[in-house]
């Protein structure tokens, strides 16, 4: 009897253990303070936008113009500086530049979705293995200043 109830409690401490291990699964080996998901059932109703990328050579000017805020609208000439692209908003809209992280940013997209003045930033890229999540930032388009960003990633292996 007593090696019966041994065996069990043997089971019920590996399984745990697995159900530990994959709950703490993870794309990423360290959480950007960026990293900011947005509610359970948020993309429901949520809206595609287009984004223009900040060139790999403007990332840390780009982070530090978003240090204490989580959009803020640059001036044209900063957006075309940032983004290395000559582009004017469509009329009535104004560009903002939006915090954003990734994984492997080589073998993925980001997808910007709008959800009324609530945004939703997000990076999905394949890869093999966790990774750190790194800072950029997109710029995009809007009517108005959002009232909330949401920045997140993940990873397909």
């Amino acid at each position: 009897m007593s090696g019966m109830k041994s065996k069990s409690m043997t089971a019920v401490i590996l399984g745990a253990q697995i159900a530990i291990a994959w709950a703490g699964h993870r794309a990423w080996t360290r959480v950007d303070s960026w990293y900011r998901p947005p509610p359970e059932q948020w993309s429901h109703g949520a809206l595609p936008l287009t984004a223009l990328h900040v060139v790999d050579a403007k990332r840390t000017l780009a982070e530090a113009m978003l240090v204490n805020e989580s959009a803020r609208p640059p001036s044209l000439a900063e957006a075309s500086n940032l983004s290395q692209v000559n582009a004017t908003p469509e009329p009535s809209m104004t560009f903002y530049l939006v915090r954003a992280v990734y994984l492997n940013e080589a073998t993925g997209s980001f997808y910007v979705s709008q959800k009324g003045s609530e945004l939703k930033v997000h990076h999905g890229c394949s890869g093999g293995h966790a990774v750190p999540m790194k800072r950029t930032a997109v710029i995009v388009q809007l009517r108005e200043s959002p009232t909330e960003v949401f920045v997140t990633c993940s990873m397909a292996e």
